[in-house]
């Protein structure tokens, strides 16, 4: 399950990348996955895209919500800066753990 198992992650996941999210039936999606890949590179599909698409079962679809698409872009703005803000005060305290307090 992981994640996928979260309305609320999916639904996120969703609006921050601006992409439909499908939900696939399985709670061994991981396993599942290799088998598309396997199943791809064995040759009984053309392409890992055809092995997906005849091997997915059904989905739930989950739609963005571009509101809250929007709002996630304005965060990551904010964060984009974090690193800048907060990489003296980083490298200090990197320094202070190893006991070199120059």
């Amino acid at each position: 399950g992981g994640g996928a198992s979260s309305p609320l992650w999916r639904q996120m996941l969703a609006d921050c990348s601006g992409k439909e999210v499908r939900i696939s039936a399985t709670v061994e999606a991981s396993a599942l996955g290799a088998a598309m890949v396997a199943a791809a590179g064995v040759g009984l599909y053309p392409s890992i895209v055809a092995a997906a698409e005849a091997m997915a079962g059904d989905t739930t679809p989950v739609a963005p919500d571009e509101a809250a698409g929007a709002r996630y872009r304005r965060l990551i703005d904010i964060y984009a800066g974090l690193y800048q803000a907060s990489a003296e005060t980083s490298h200090r305290l990197v320094a202070f753990a190893a006991g070199d307090e120059t």
